[in-house]
């Protein structure tokens, strides 16, 4: 099925619509649409399950329980959201089963001062999503909204371990540039920086 993501204006903003040039009756594509503090406590719900199921095994249960307390609440989300140097989406269904994440104002060492390029800050689904789509719909809008503010592509940093991950975005068109570290309690880990030009 053959398909694209376009931005539709609402009263209260937008959300994207699903074109599908073969699309059965009975299929059920999700909306992506921004997301409200109403949706803070779906988000960190989905953003603690994600995040224990994939670094859970690498870091010690103390730390993992202090980062989700400090991190994943939805008066961490809440206030995320209400920043605006943060654009979240969400996909709906109509719960919500994932969200992403883009952050304006950050930077790498290894990233070209020559070129404007935003921050893919987190991309996490329901795990009852995986492998239906829903990843490559967000990181669709999430592409779209950084060309729509004028940059030329995005940066993104996944754990070296997260093989999974890795394959995911490199079959986007990002590209492998450089790393930096990722501190959790006692814990570094790396994480590679990925890049991707429009």
């Amino acid at each position: 099925m053959k398909s694209s993501l376009r931005p539709v204006q609402t009263a209260s903003g937008f959300y994207f619509a699903l074109q599908s040039a073969i699309m059965s009756s009975t299929s059920k594509q999700p909306i992506i649409r921004p997301a409200t503090t109403e949706d803070a406590a779906s988000i960190a719900s989905i953003g603690r399950e994600t995040f224990n199921l994939s670094f859970g095994h690498s870091m010690s249960g103390e730390d993992m329980q202090a980062y989700l307390d400090l991190t994943y609440t939805p008066e961490a989300i809440a206030l995320e959201i209400g920043d605006t140097r943060n654009t979240f989406l969400v996909a709906c269904q109509p719960e919500v089963i994932g969200f992403v994440q883009l952050k304006k104002g950050t930077t790498e060492a290894c990233l070209p001062l020559d070129t404007p390029v935003t921050e893919l800050h987190r991309i996490y689904m329901h795990h009852e999503s995986n492998g239906r789509g829903v990843g490559r719909l967000l990181m669709e809008a999430a592409h779209t909204i950084a060309k729509n503010e004028h940059y030329s592509g995005i940066w993104l940093g996944v754990w070296e371990e997260n093989v999974k991950a890795q394959k995911f975005y490199e079959k986007l068109g990002y590209e492998r540039i450089g790393h930096h570290d990722f501190v959790i309690g006692n814990e570094i880990q790396r994480d590679w920086v990925l890049l991707k030009i429009f």
